[in-house]
């Protein structure tokens, strides 16, 4: 049990380094709409097997998530052409999703809560894991949890 949370842990902490790598430290900006100017750069950047940079682009470009714009890049770099941008996904409820995030914290699994959180709200790991320790905090003051 306890090897199988240390390896959910580490799991974590990766994605959240590579978030932090590939996201930098600059606030996110509006995407834009793809240009010749953008897909040229992009192209320049996989020519040059430069594909984080062409990763970040193309995420600014799109309004992409971070798995679906690496995709795409990749997909470029193997074929030459981006897929078809993917429907657009009806906006999560996060009131929907909350009680099994409170659920999840009843029973101290903080990554099972994170994982609920995103997926109820759509936010990235980084927000989730802030906004679900300070819920965490909140329901500990309130003598919910322990």
């Amino acid at each position: 049990m306890l090897l199988g949370i240390a390896a959910a842990v580490g799991f974590v902490v990766v994605v959240a380094v590579i978030v932090v790598m590939i996201r930098g430290d600059a606030p996110e900006e509006e995407a834009s709409p793809p240009g010749s100017d953008d897909m040229s750069e992009i192209r320049r950047l996989v020519e040059r097997n430069e594909l984080i940079p062409a990763i970040k682009l193309y995420r600014k470009m799109t309004g992409l998530g971070l798995r679906e714009s690496k995709e795409a890049v990749e997909r470029f770099a193997a074929t030459g052409s981006f897929p078809a941008p993917p429907p657009i996904a009806p906006a999560p409820n996060p009131e929907a999703g909350m009680e099994a995030v409170r659920q999840a914290l009843r029973e101290d699994k903080l990554i099972m809560a994170i994982k609920h959180y995103r997926e109820a709200t759509g936010l990235g790991l980084k927000e989730a894991k802030d906004a679900v320790e300070t819920m965490r905090d909140e329901m500990r003051r309130q003598g919910e949890i322990r």
